[in-house]
Parts: C-alpha cells; sequence; structure tokens
C-alpha cells in the first residue's frame, strides 16, 4: 500500500509551472490528528494484508509545517513502514549546517528518501547552492536522494543539472528522475507548444494508479497526479473512514481495468461512441 499525503497546498515558490497551483495564499491544511489518524488506519490495513506499507509526503511544501511532517514521520514509522519519503523544493537549505541539523531530525522522525524539485522554473526561486548544501546533508544524514527534473520544449535536462553539481556527487548515491510537464494547474497559463504532446493516449497503464493520494482538503484518489476527476474520488477523510475508502478502490472496476490495461484500453469502445482522440494533445507520461 502506497499513500501520498497533501499536508497543504502552501508553497513558499510560485513557479508558473506548478500543476497544484501552490502558493503561500494556500492556507487549506489537513489537521495534525486527522493526518495521524489516517496513517494509523492505513497502519492496520496494511498489518491485515501484506504489510507493505509506503507513506509519502507532499505539497505545496511539506517542509513548511515542519513539526507537523515529523510527527506525521513518527507516525509511518510506528505502523511499520517500510519507506516513508518526502519531496522538497530545498528552501531550507541556505545554510548547510542549519540544513544538517534539521536533516537529522527528519531522519531520526522515519524519513529516508527525499526528492528534490529542481528545474527552469524552480531556479527563479531557488540558488544552486542551496541544492548543493540540501544534498550533501542528506548524504550526511543517510537519506537517500532523487532529484527531479521537469521537461518542457527546450528545457534543461538531467545530464545537464548532473554536470552543475559534478563537484559534489563522485562517490554519492543518488537517483534521477525526467517528467514532462502538464497542461494543469498554474502550468495551463504556460504556451502551448512548449509542452511535450505525443501522439494521441498513451498505450500502457500510468504508474502511479492505484497509489492512493489524500489531498490538503481531505478528498481520496487513487493516483498520485493531481487530475482531481470527480468520477476518480473515492471519498473524503473527513466524511467516510479510510477503511471504506481503501475497500470502494479495491472493488472498482473501472479502476482494475485501468490498473491492468490502463486508459488505452478504454479507447476503441470510445470511438464507436463518436469520441475521437486528436494527436498533440496528451502528454505520455507512462
Amino acid at each position: 500500500m502506497h499513500i501520498s499525503i497533501m499536508i497543504s497546498n502552501e508553497c513558499n515558490y510560485n513557479c508558473s509551472h506548478c500543476i497544484e497551483s501552490s502558493s503561500l495564499n494556500e492556507s487549506e491544511r489537513l489537521p495534525l490528528s486527522k493526518l495521524t489518524g489516517l496513517i494509523d488506519a492505513a497502519g492496520i490495513i496494511s498489518a491485515s494484508e501484506n504489510g507493505n506499507l509506503r507513506i509519502s509526503f507532499t505539497g505545496g511544501e511539506p517542509f513548511l509545517h515542519f513539526n507537523d511532517l515529523l510527527e506525521c514521520a513518527k507516525t509511518a514509522k510506528r505502523n511499520g513502514a517500510y519507506r516513508i519519503d518526502c519531496i522538497t523544493n530545498c528552501f531550507w537549505a541556505a545554510d548547510f549546517d542549519n540544513a544538517l541539523k534539521l536533516l537529522k531530525e527528519v531522519k531520526n522522525a522515519g524519513i529516508d528518501h527525499l526528492s528534490f524539485s529542481y528545474d527552469q522554473y524552480h531556479s527563479s526561486f531557488i540558488e544552486l547552492e542551496q541544492i548543493k548544501n540540501a544534498f550533501k546533508a542528506a548524504v550526511e544524514s543517510g537519506i537517500e536522494i532523487k532529484f527531479k527534473i521537469i521537461l518542457f520544449k527546450g528545457s534543461e535536462r538531467a545530464y545537464e543539472f548532473l554536470e552543475k553539481i559534478s563537484d559534489i556527487t563522485p562517490g554519492k548515491r543518488f537517483s534521477m528522475e525526467e517528467l514532462p510537464g502538464l497542461p494543469l494547474g498554474r502550468a495551463m497559463n504556460l504556451e502551448r507548444a512548449m509542452f511535450l504532446f505525443g501522439e494521441g493516449i498513451p498505450s500502457g497503464k500510468c504508474q502511479g494508479i492505484g497509489n492512493m493520494l489524500v489531498t490538503y482538503d481531505g478528498d481520496v484518489y487513487p493516483c498520485c497526479c493531481p487530475t482531481f476527476s470527480e468520477a476518480l474520488c473515492l471519498g473524503n477523510v473527513h466524511t467516510d473512514s479510510f477503511y471504506d475508502i481503501y475497500q470502494k478502490m479495491n472493488k472498482s472496476s473501472l479502476l482494475k481495468i485501468l490498473m491492468t490495461f490502463g486508459p488505452y484500453y478504454f479507447v476503441p469502445f470510445l470511438k464507436k461512441q463518436g469520441i475521437e482522440f486528436p494527436e498533440g494533445t496528451y502528454v505520455d507520461i507512462a
């Protein structure tokens, strides 16, 4: 079981490619008691099944609510999560000593994987030196690191970014992930020609389907991407028990097809109903 939790949609950056439209004006968030309660519920369900529980924290910027993040991580650790990870923009790493102190707390709380968001849009708000400080502090704290880079036409590639940090990476373990930008949220205001559109609907299944996402307002979706379609909403943790939400996901015939075959499975049936899927309108994230 993999659950991603949006502690809030608040972020101290205002990146133009943000698919969640995160900003400092987004104050709505899940209370700590609700966060720890759903992690406990997930732990109970996981223990009764295969025991493979993974908890991810996202946002917004999770480190803006640092104490809540630590408490949630401790709760996940207490529930036997085999992996606890978090994505961050590294705003907290302007000073190496402070970054090291902070990440030691993070590691002790149970977070063992961090993803750093950095690309041409993040670089408008953060210095490369901060990313280097965060990387060095994570290595010294024993936290595994992944760099996440969002791609558009003509944007910097992972190998180009690696050249910029080549002075700190030799002999260090880390990974990188390139993801195409999506025309969602604030990114919908970008020029359409910038996106990496493919030919028709991508074949295959999305890697994120079946991984539950709990949003800052309590809605739960069976996908890590905030498409937020009402048809895919499984419920809300404010009004529904997490167990019922989990059972709804497992019993959904629609989701079983999506998990097994992907969205392309439905294309022939939809075309018979006169629904067409023009080329150049879908970003391939498979």
